[in-house]
């Protein structure tokens, strides 16, 4: 979703009001593309839906109107992550609208498609790495209660605490090798 404003500086091409704004709302999907723990590239497209809320001056007659379509979005963003927290953005995208406006056959081309390219530059702050801190006192935790069953002799474990042990033991070896393929990377 995204506000703009604009102004209009030639009404005699695009209509008579003085300013604007335009909203979108849609959907979209992408994917992003992790490389070195510090770059991220990502790409989405999205569709939906655009309006322009259009206000004339005074002298216009102060007559407020609105034009609607569609819109189609791409959308592709690099990312450098200084820190988990903090992260560098450059963003460009393209935005193309179509809407249904009633103008005289000589100026309809004006009106049936608006494209807008628009670069965005910006820093980041990730909230979700407050799940990290859970997650990380949760390591330490399981950690803890992982040294715990193994310095007890198997026998004496209760089946609900060899079958924790056997889960915390496979969890285990599961972080440790997507850590080693995670430091062979070049």
């Amino acid at each position: 979703m995204n506000f703009d404003y604009f102004k209009n500086d030639n009404p005699l091409d695009t209509g008579t009001y003085d300013r604007s704004h335009r909203f979108n709302a849609y959907l979209f999907a992408g994917c992003e593309f992790v490389f070195h723990n510090k770059f991220r590239v990502g790409v989405d497209v999205g569709y939906g839906y655009t309006q322009f809320r259009n206000r004339q001056s005074p002298e216009q007659g102060n007559g407020v109107f609105r034009d609607s379509g569609s819109l189609l979005k791409f959308r592709s963003a690099l990312e450098y992550h200084f820190s988990d927290s903090f992260s560098m953005v450059l963003s460009p995208s393209f935005e193309q609208g179509f809407y249904d406006i009633k103008a005289s056959p000589n100026l309809i081309e004006n009106f049936e498609t608006a494209s807008f390219f628009t670069l965005s530059l910006g820093v980041r702050y990730h909230v979700d790495n407050l799940s990290n801190a859970q997650r990380s006192r949760q390591i330490i935790t399981e950690d803890q209660e992982l040294k715990d069953l193994l310095s007890r002799d198997h026998d004496d474990l209760s089946i609900s605490e060899k079958r924790r042990k056997y889960f915390l033991l496979k969890k285990q070896k599961r972080i440790n090798r997507r850590n080693a393929r995670l430091s062979n990377l070049p």
